[in-house]
Order: C-alpha cells, then structure tokens, then sequence
C-alpha cells in the first residue's frame, strides 16, 4: 500500500511544485544508487556482507547490506535508467562500470543481467570504452581461461539444474513444488472454495499455510508462491486480480512512453522476472523505485544525449 500511497501524493503534488519534485527525485534516486553500489561493495570486500547460496555449488554471492537477494538485482535493473539520464558522461560511465561490478558480486540471474545491460549501455555509448572492455576481457580470459571455464560450467550446473526436470521446473525455480503443494491442499471441487476465490481470494497467510504443510517446511520458514501474479490471484481473488492488472497495464503503458528500446527491455524483464520469481509487486524497495522512477521520468523527458 505505501507504493499506492506515494503515487498519489506525488501525482496530486507534480501538478504544483513539478521542478521542485523533480529535483527532489533525482536527489533520491541519486542517493540510492550511491547506497546500493557502497553496500555492496563494502559488505562483499569487508566481508560483513550478507552471502547468497542456494545454487547447488560452492560459490556464493554476496548482497551487501540488502535484506533480500533477488531484489539488489532488480534494484540495480532500475537504477540503470536512472545513470543513463544522468547528463555528465564521467559519472554515467563510472556508475555503470560499478553496476557492472556490483551485478557480478551479488551473483544471482537478476544481478548478472544488470551487468549485462550496463555493458551494453556502455559499449553503444562510449566507443573509446568498448575497445578498452575487449582488450580487459581478452587479457582477463588469456591469463585465467581455465579457471574461468571451469567456475562458469560450475555456476551454470548449479543455477540451471532445474533444467533436466522440465521446462516449468526451470522457468519457475523450485515454484513448482509449492504449486503442487498448493493444489493438492485445497479443494477447487467446493463451490464454497470456488466462491472465495473470485470474490475475496484465500489471503496470504492461508496461501503461505497450505503451501507449508504440503512440504512439510516450518512455520516459520513458510512461503507464499513468490511468484507475482500466482500470489496476487489466489491471495486477493479473481476480481481484485482484474483490478490490479489494469492498474498495472496502465502504468506500464504510460511508463513505456518515456522510455527508449534498451530501457523497455529492461523494464520488460523486471516484468518477467515478477511473474516467474516474484520480489517485484511484493517488495516495498522495488515498487518505490519504480515509482520514483516513473515521476522522474513522467513529462516525457526525452533529450539528445538519452538516445540508446
């Protein structure tokens, strides 16, 4: 709800004090790229970062100071529409070499895609740049081919397992097993159940519930889908689903127009990424951004130097 409530206070006040408003986002967003780049790599080079695990292997990422894992990577995928607005090429530059570093020390799907796409924002930007990536990469990859050949097939064993077990094992990580769990736990058979779900929904906690006595997991450790739009539907019912996606397909719609090709990609996979592993909708750091993002972004600040 506080994601709701920011976006109606800003949209009232834009229509007053847009400069000050304005001036006061880029401040925000600012600070915040500056805070998540420092805490990660204070906390991966300090060692009192968080570590990220999970993946089969003996390598782990490292989150900083972030609460969560899959929204850093998120949190990064937004930030960088806000560093490629940004006017001075020094500091553009600089801030996507670090997300770049920072994607790859935090490790998850999410994070590496952000470095990817600074990369790429760097490489169709900066053609000086390119060539002193290609020739750090060769040197890189000349010195340690080996031991890079061998943690990358170590990492992608370990972060594409799910791959041997069927395409919607993979695509939804592990989400499967609480979908059986979910649905092997309630019966759609009760017009009562049927009645609930598309007026009311089951709430969360029953959701997370249910779930946790189909695997057998604690109390404590329960779970909800963690998938987006699984979560929202049998949460809050059929109807407030409706209501929620067109609210949503409104924002995006008005969003996309201020945006280029690179950045509707990207927004597009953060999009992807709520659907099939959540941390989007339901993260309260996520959907602030996005909405700080939108208002900074809203009049359609299109400009030469944002062409990518």
């Amino acid at each position: 709800m506080i994601p709701f409530f920011l976006f109606v206070s800003l949209g009232s006040l834009f229509r007053f004090y847009e400069a000050k408003i304005r001036y006061a986002l880029y401040l925000s967003l600012g600070t915040l790229i500056f805070l998540a780049i420092f805490s990660i790599l204070l906390g991966a080079f300090s060692g009192m970062g968080a570590e990220i695990g999970g993946r089969g292997t003996d390598i782990a990422g490292n989150k900083g100071f972030f609460i969560g894992a899959n929204e850093v990577g998120i949190l990064l995928l937004i930030l960088l529409i806000f560093v490629n607005r940004m006017r001075s090429d020094y500091i553009r530059i600089f801030l996507l070499l670090a997300i770049c570093v920072c994607g790859v020390i935090v490790l998850t799907k999410s994070s590496l895609v952000a470095s990817c796409f600074a990369a790429v924002f760097i490489v169709n930007r900066y053609v000086y740049v390119k060539f002193f990536l290609m020739l750090g990469f060769t040197l890189l990859f000349s010195f340690y081919w080996s031991t890079i050949f061998e943690q990358a097939i170590i990492f992608t064993t370990g972060t594409f397992f799910d791959l041997n077990q069927g395409i919607v094992q993979f695509l939804f990580r592990g989400r499967q097993v609480y979908m059986n769990a979910f649905f092997s736990g309630i019966d759609f058979d009760s017009y009562f159940n049927l009645i609930r779900l598309f007026f009311f929904g089951f709430g969360e906690n029953f959701v997370a519930d249910v779930i946790a006595k189909g695997i057998d997991i604690p109390v404590g450790r329960r779970s909800t889908f963690e998938a987006d739009f699984l979560d929202l539907f049998f949460s809050y019912g059929l109807c407030f689903f409706i209501l929620y996606i067109s609210l949503v397909y409104v924002f995006v719609k008005n969003f996309f127009s201020s945006l280029y090709f690179l950045e509707k990609t990207v927004v597009s996979l953060i999009l992807i990424h709520s659907v099939m592993a959540g941390h989007v909708i339901y993260s309260p750091l996520v959907t602030i951004t996005i909405v700080l993002m939108y208002f900074y972004l809203s009049k359609n600040q299109k400009t030469t130097y944002d062409k990518i």
